[in-house]
C-alpha cells in the first residue's frame, strides 16, 4: 500500500480471524494497519511514514498479537494496543514480540486497556534528535509483562500512568 488516503489496511470490530500478514504500508494517510477483531494476528509487516500510529489495533474481542514487524517513522505510536474490558478471563489479551520499532514521536509501544498486556523481545529506538516521547508507554491499569526488549535514544524508555500491575 503506498500513500493512501486513510488507512492502509483495515479490519472491522467484528471479524474473526484476522491476520495481515507480509504487507508494506509506506505513508498511508492514517494508520498503517489498523486491525480489530475478535482474534487479531499482524506479522511479517514493513510500515512506515504514517500520518498517524503505524499498527493500531484497539477494541480486541479475546486476543491480539503483533509479531515480527518494522514499523518505522510513524506520526504518533509505532505499535498502539488499546484493549476493551474483558468478559472473560481470555479476553483483552494482547502484546508484541520480535518488533522494531523506530522514531516514533509519541511512542514505540502503547498498551492500553483493562485487559493483559505483554511486550517481549522487541527492539525501540528513538531517532535521538528532538523528543522522542516514551519507549513504552502502559496507558491505562492493566497487568503488563515486559521482558527482553531493548529501548534506546527516548526521552523516557518506560511510561506507566498510575494503576498498573507490573510482573
Amino acid at each position: 500500500m503506498y500513500d493512501t488516503g486513510d488507512d492502509g489496511i483495515r479490519s472491522d470490530d467484528t471479524s474473526t480471524g484476522v491476520e495481515v500478514r507480509g504487507n508494506t504500508v509506506y505513508r498511508a494517510g492514517n494508520d498503517g494497519i489498523d486491525a480489530r477483531g475478535v482474534t487479531v494476528l499482524v506479522a511479517g509487516n514493513v510500515v512506515t511514514g504514517c500520518t498517524d500510529n503505524g499498527i493500531k489495533s484497539e477494541g480486541i474481542g479475546q486476543w491480539v498479537r503483533i509479531e515480527g514487524n518494522w514499523v518505522l517513522s510513524n506520526a504518533t505510536v509505532g505499535i498502539a494496543i488499546r484493549q476493551g474490558p474483558p468478559p472473560t478471563p481470555y479476553r483483552g489479551q494482547g502484546g508484541g514480540t520480535n518488533n522494531v520499532v523506530g522514531d516514533q514521536v509519541s511512542s514505540s509501544i502503547e498498551l492500553g486497556g483493562t485487559g493483559v498486556g505483554f511486550v517481549y523481545h522487541n527492539t525501540l529506538v528513538g531517532s535521538g534528535v528532538g523528543t522522542q516521547g516514551s519507549g513504552l508507554a502502559i496507558a491505562s491499569p492493566l497487568a503488563a509483562t515486559i521482558v527482553n526488549n531493548v529501548v534506546v535514544s527516548h526521552t523516557t524508555g518506560i511510561t506507566a500512568v498510575a494503576g498498573p500491575r507490573w510482573s
